[in-house]
């Protein structure tokens, strides 16, 4: 269930708007803003991460999703 919810929330990621926040040091440790859509609401949720943890998120999902894509599907025989 939670690899539907992250394959979710990347799905939706091109439509996000990126804004960056405060900048300390190095690309990696800008934080950077999304908004994610919510269901059951028209409003949506700020979340703030560094880049470093954006990405790890993205390739969490995207392995994840790949391992699903990979699993043998049940075929029930109907009559």
């Amino acid at each position: 269930m939670s690899a539907l919810v992250a394959l979710a929330v990347l799905a939706a990621a091109p439509a996000q708007a990126t804004q960056p926040a405060t900048s300390t040091s190095g690309a990696e440790e800008e934080m950077v803003c999304k908004y994610q859509s919510r269901t059951a609401t028209r409003f949506k949720k700020k979340v703030c991460h560094t880049r470093a943890v954006w990405e790890q998120m993205s390739e969490n999902a995207k392995r994840q999703a790949a391992e699903d894509f990979r699993k043998p599907t049940i075929n029930i025989a109907r009559e």
